[in-house]
């Protein structure tokens, strides 16, 4: 299948153009929220016709769903007063459902895996992290840290993201808060697993900073964690040393592919969710 897929929870929305059955992008492409964006228009009019459309969404209900005038109005009580803005992402939704009114339109929001920020990053992470580690998500108890500008730490518990802690109201002001910050939600993280069978870095600096991950585990000795990562990353991959009480792993962000294989999921009528086992990335 061709799957496009469109993430405008941040200031430019990204729109990703996967086919499914190689796990490629076929095209990408990054626009101004403007609705009237020529570079929108111009993507739209270049594009083969997908077969389907996966939006994220920050909120809007515990499961993915193709979206119709019900799942449309939960979107909207979603994004209430004192609730998660995402006036971006609806209005998208909006004009694409116009633009490509034959094909279904699949929401897929961060809420059906954590109850914060990063649930479609945490969720891509916890089950690549075992597939690298060779064993069912079912069976781990997992630290998960998607760190970016913002950011978002989750323990996962026989393969189900809990509750994730991030950012502050008020941002840190220097780089040593910074890693202090990181190492106390860590440590949160890991007294809710009760045993701890890895640590796993993404997002963009959580895979780019390889520096940055070797600093914060140099500081939680207690977990198990040692500070001398392997810092030449390509792929996702554990860079803990060998013979590490506790593995790191660091692993691609790519919620595209999982948006993609969330949409083939529900139109196809499959009840799970993205597998990255599933998912090819070489």
């Amino acid at each position: 299948m061709l799957i496009l897929t469109v993430d405008a929870c941040s200031p430019s929305a990204r729109l990703d153009l996967v086919a499914t059955a190689t796990s490629q992008v076929k095209d990408s492409e990054r626009v101004a929220q403007a609705l009237d964006s020529p570079r929108l228009n111009e993507l739209l009019a270049r594009l083969p016709a997908p077969d389907a459309v996966a939006h994220r969404f920050a909120a809007g209900g515990p499961q993915p769903a193709i979206v119709d005038d019900h799942v449309r109005a939960e979107l909207d009580a979603a994004a209430g007063p004192g609730r998660v803005p995402m006036p971006e992402s609806l209005a998208l939704l909006d004009f694409l459902r116009e633009r490509l009114p034959d094909v279904p339109h699949v929401a897929c929001p961060d809420s059906a895996y954590t109850h914060r920020w990063h649930g479609l990053s945490l969720d891509w992470s916890l089950r690549r992290a075992a597939h690298l580690l060779g064993r069912p998500a079912g069976e781990l108890d997992l630290v998960l840290a998607h760190v970016d500008e913002d950011w978002s730490v989750c323990a996962a518990r026989k393969g189900v993201c809990l509750d994730s802690d991030g950012s502050p109201a008020d941002p840190v002001d220097t780089e040593d808060e910074f890693r202090s910050a990181l190492r106390h939600h860590i440590t949160k993280a890991a007294e809710k697993t009760g045993r701890l069978d890895g640590l796993v870095f993404t997002g963009e600096l959580g895979w780019g900073s390889p520096g940055l991950a070797g600093a914060v585990c140099a500081g939680l000795p207690f977990l198990g964690l040692r500070g001398d990562l392997v810092t030449d990353r390509e792929v996702d991959a554990m860079v803990s040393p060998e013979g590490s009480a506790v593995p790191v792993l660091a692993v691609r962000e790519r919620e595209e592919l999982q948006l993609a294989e969330i949409a083939r999921r529900a139109v196809e009528g499959e009840p799970e969710i993205a597998n990255p086992d599933r998912v090819r990335l070489d």
